[in-house]
Formats: structure tokens, sequence, C-alpha cells
């Protein structure tokens, strides 16, 4: 009975500037297990501490700033990130791929999270949106999507939490 749901102008455009339709994806459940987290920022990412697929097990360490944890057991999931380099002439719309290493479970629940230890291009911090910044200060906004979520992050905190992450 879930669907996926983005709003109009959440998706990305194409290379011709076409908005990819929120649409196609409404008839699907969930994501791929197979697919990898994605994440551009408008400023680029420095790439230098994110943890190289020949250093997979570097993921469950506390200096890696990415996370993947499984909701359903609290476990760490072995990861790799690396920038796509056909983005590299331009940073702002190089995309952040976040991989596990092994075929995510099916109807699982996952937390993905990017540590402040990952910086932008020019090496200061990332940008944080001001609707995440209103979910980690527990600020009420008016915005109807952010409020229909805004419980879910008490226990997505929670789960960062439990693994010593700010």
């Amino acid at each position: 009975g879930f669907r996926l749901e983005f709003p109009a102008g959440a998706l990305p455009v194409n290379i011709d500037g076409v908005p990819v339709e929120p649409a196609l994806y409404a008839k699907h459940d969930g994501f791929s297990s197979a697919a990898p987290m994605m994440v551009a920022f408008d400023v680029g990412v420095d790439g230098a501490n994110l943890v190289h697929f020949n250093n997979i097990g570097d993921s469950l360490l506390p200096s890696s700033p990415t996370v993947i944890i499984d909701l359903d057991t609290g476990d760490l999931v072995p990861h790799f990130a690396e920038l796509d380099v056909r983005g590299s002439d331009t940073p702002a719309d190089q995309a952040l791929f976040i991989r596990s290493d092994k075929l995510l479970k099916r109807s699982g629940h996952y937390l993905v999270a990017i540590k402040k230890s990952l910086k932008a291009k020019d090496g200061s911090n990332l940008p944080v949106s001001a609707g995440f910044k209103s979910l980690v200060d527990n600020q009420t906004t008016t915005h109807p999507l952010l409020e229909r979520i805004r419980a879910r992050y008490t226990s997505l905190f929670a789960a960062l939490e439990a693994k010593g992450i700010d």
C-alpha cells in the first residue's frame, strides 16, 4: 500500500533542462536493493576522505564520513562512496554515490547519513538545508510534507546516536 511520492520540482533535470517527471516513480513501492544512494551539493564535494572500494571495512570505523545503518538490526552496513567522475568538470552537479557492498534486504529499512567530516570542494562545511536543520533543531515549520515525516526522525536520530554519531 505504499508508493514513492516525489513532489513536483524535487527531481533533477536532464542535460537538456527537462525535469524528471515524478509520476514515473509513483507506481513503485520502493527503491531497488542494488541501487546506490545519490546526492549532490551545489558547492561540490571534496572526496579525499571517502571510503574506497578497496577498503570497505573502513566504512565501519568512526572516521568514515558516510554511514549506512540497517534500522531493522541496528548494524552498520559496509559500503564505499565515490564521486561521479563524469561530473568532475562541474562539481556543483557532481553526484556522490554511496554503495553498499551487498544487496540490501528486500523490504528492509536503512538510514544513510553524511557526517560533518565530509567537506565541500573548497574545504568548507557542506550546506545543510533549512528543512533538515529544522528537523535537527526540532523546530516546527509550515511545510506540510516536512511536517508529515517529522515523527520518523526521532528514531533515525536515535539510531545515529546509538552509534555515537551526532
